[in-house]
């Protein structure tokens, strides 16, 4: 049987503020039973003192009937069971029970092995001794015996009934029933289970929500979108600013996705460059001989024909559409042909000023604002310049041509310390794109403006940086503008890199563009 992982930690939460709540609820009961019964024995021991108080003028002037009376009337008491004095030798001489006063205990009884089990040089400082016994009725009661001590008023009393040298003369024992205390510890322990049982439960309910609000819902989350991911559908990232592992798991999560995306992205796209270089390579040579036929003869048929012919204006539209034709071919073939790049150590500022000293000669950016902001001492990069000034050259074009009434390019290159990759940014204030449009920017023969573009110059470009071992990018919002990114390793890892994809090459396994 499967079971959650909310199931596990909540049974396990339940289990764990059950024992703990279940041990808690047992040393307070206990601890309240014992202050219960220690709250009676001092009760008791103060009574015992009061009696013998009372006893004490009546002893030293010999008046038993007196002590007798004292002893009935305090063993009347509510919640008094029995008063007794008893001589050291065991013989009953007062006792709230008429019918035992005369009797004598043996040394097997429990009241006299509670002080004859003691040593007999402590019996006397131990002035009072209580126990617990239980009678035939199953009634308990609670027995305190106080010493009476043989002091100095005693024999030298007048009555000298006592020799100095006896040390203890007898015992006070006062029994109190312990009902009223037994009804409260019952009390006590049905109010300790109540409360353990709403403990348990108020602290497994509060945790569970806390453990379900903190962990599960957030593992959820993941579980749900790892799955996902699984099957091929990206999910958008998951929200969450916390500062603690789940947060970091969150946010490793969303990179990881991203990534994939990309690398998909990207894996997909080199698939297609591949299939169409092969199919523009074998396509174009095979349109170029009938394109350079009809071009030919549309020339002829223009060149002679009168000059007041109305067909000359169609031949002149062959002849326009069909140079557009062989331009496009030639494109292909250059898509088709792409070189593998000569590689040397360079800085890419260089690259990005000559390529803005080229693009201002344009009559197209006559009306725009190029601005570059260039990190001095950039670390160098491995590449090709002239097909890195392509790449580029095809996003100020791009940029340009998103901006026909004018506006503004902005040229960035940075680098991060310790970072082993160099970053260049081309925005621009243009139209901008939808998302649809970002998704196949890089394409073969997507493009955004219509007629006036093959939708190859990104392909291109794509293709440029993915040899040099780096990344490009595309941020947009349509009405806003257009952010390339471009990232390109430094020196030595983009050798290694090109040493890769050259070896790469030697075995046959590239794709062909």
């Amino acid at each position: 049987m499967r079971l959650r992982i909310g199931t596990k930690m909540s049974v396990a939460v339940v289990l764990f503020a059950l024992v703990g709540i279940i041990i808690t609820a047992t040393f307070a009961f206990n601890f309240y039973k014992e202050a219960i019964l220690d709250e009676m024995e001092n009760h008791a021991g103060q009574l015992s003192h009061v009696i013998l108080a009372a006893m004490r003028d009546d002893m030293l002037h010999y008046k038993p009937e007196d002590l007798s009376t004292i002893i009935n009337a305090v063993g009347m008491q509510r919640g008094v069971a029995r008063v007794r004095v008893l001589t050291k030798d065991g013989l009953v001489s007062y006792s709230s029970e008429l019918d035992e006063t005369g009797t004598k205990l043996t040394k097997e009884d429990p009241t006299c092995q509670t002080c004859h089990a003691m040593p007999s040089s402590t019996r006397i400082a131990a002035m009072a001794k209580t126990r617990v016994f239980e009678d035939e009725d199953g009634r308990n009661y609670l027995s305190i015996l106080q010493s009476i001590p043989n002091e100095r008023t005693c024999w030298a009393a007048k009555c000298h009934r006592h020799a100095p040298e006896t040390k203890m003369l007898g015992v006070l024992e006062v029994n109190l029933p312990l009902d009223q205390l037994q009804s409260l510890i019952r009390e006590g322990r049905m109010r300790t289970a109540l409360f353990a049982l709403f403990a348990v439960f108020a602290l497994s309910f509060m945790t569970i929500m806390i453990v379900r609000y903190l962990i599960l819902r957030p593992v959820s989350k993941l579980v749900d979108a790892t799955g996902r991911v699984a099957i091929g559908e990206w999910t958008d990232p998951i929200s969450g600013g916390r500062q603690d592992e789940l947060g970091d798991l969150i946010r490793s999560f969303n990179q990881m996705q991203e990534r994939l995306h990309v690398s998909q992205r990207q894996l997909v796209l080199s698939g297609r460059l591949a299939s169409v270089g092969k199919l523009a390579a074998g396509v174009a040579h095979e349109i170029n001989n009938p394109l350079t036929g009809i071009l030919t003869f549309a020339e002829d048929l223009y060149d002679t024909a009168d000059s007041e012919d109305p067909r000359r204006e169609d031949y002149q539209i062959i002849i326009r559409e069909t140079i557009r034709c062989r331009q496009i071919v030639r494109e292909l073939l250059d898509f088709a042909r792409q070189s593998k790049p000569r590689m040397i150590s360079l800085d890419i500022n260089d690259v990005l000023a000559r390529t803005v000293r080229l693009v201002n000669r344009l009559a197209q950016f006559q009306n725009c604002e190029i601005r570059m902001e260039l990190q001095p001492r950039l670390p160098l990069i491995r590449g090709d310049d002239g097909q890195l000034q392509q790449v580029y050259l095809n996003l100020l074009v791009n940029a340009a041509e998103s901006m026909p009434s004018g506006g503004k390019i902005m040229i960035r290159s940075t680098h991060q310390e310790g970072s082993p990759l160099v970053e260049t940014e081309v925005s621009d204030t243009g139209v901008g794109m939808s998302d649809e449009q970002r998704q196949h920017i890089f394409e073969p023969f997507f493009t955004t403006k219509e007629a006036r573009s093959h939708g190859l110059g990104l392909s291109v470009s794509w293709g440029i940086i993915e040899e040099h071992g780096g990344t490009i990018d595309v941020k947009s919002t349509p009405g806003e503008g257009t952010t390339f990114y471009i990232s390109l390793p430094q020196a030595r890892s983009a050798k290694r890199k090109v040493e890769m994809q050259d070896d790469k090459s030697q075995s046959g396994t590239n794709g062909e563009l």
